[in-house]
Parts: C-alpha cells; sequence; structure tokens
C-alpha cells in the first residue's frame, strides 16, 4: 500500500517517516536504512527538507545504530550538499529551494 502512495508523493517525507516508523517497531532496521537512502535519491525535495530528513536519519542512527552508521549519514549529507552547490555554480536545476 505505501509504495502505491509514494510512487504517487514520493516527496511527502510524512508518508516516508510513517514506513520508516513501522520497519523499525517490526525490528527491520536494515530496511529502515534503505528507506531513509531511497529519500536522498528522490529528485525535487526542498533543500530545508532534505536537511531535516537528514538529521532525522542521524538521530535515528544514534539510536538504532553505531558510529560507523552515524558516519556514513553524514558523509553522505556531505555529499548532497556538495552537490547542490556544484549544481549551483554551474547554473543548473537544483530542484525547489
Amino acid at each position: 500500500m505505501f509504495e502505491g502512495v509514494l510512487g504517487t508523493f514520493p516527496k511527502r517525507l510524512d508518508i516516508w517517516s510513517i514506513l520508516v516508523d513501522l520497519e523499525t517497531n517490526k525490528g527491520d532496521k536494515d530496511r529502515a536504512r534503505g528507506l531513509f537512502e531511497r529519500v536522498t535519491k528522490v529528485k525535487g525535495i526542498k533543500k530545508g527538507k532534505m536537511q531535516k530528513w537528514f538529521e532525522k536519519w542521524e538521530k535515528w542512527e544514534g539510536k538504532h545504530g553505531d558510529q560507523r552508521s552515524q558516519g556514513r549519514v553524514s558523509k553522505l549529507a556531505e555529499a548532497y550538499v556538495t552537490k547542490l552547490a556544484e549544481e549551483k555554480r554551474r547554473g543548473g536545476d537544483t530542484g525547489p529551494m
């Protein structure tokens, strides 16, 4: 059911958050991590919302992961910011801000 909703509304982070919570409650941390990462590949999410998403993910890893998984989230967030800066420098479309 959620996959269909996400296919229709891929930028709705509230829906993604519910799905992450459901997977976490089931004990499937790997699936929850996969969902966090999938969001980072969705085009057109506003920069501020992505920042909050990375913060949520980092907090989640603080509770459910370890230093390695937290470091991975930090690196992905840095890569995201670098990519936005490069696109802006080139005059490319960075999506809605």
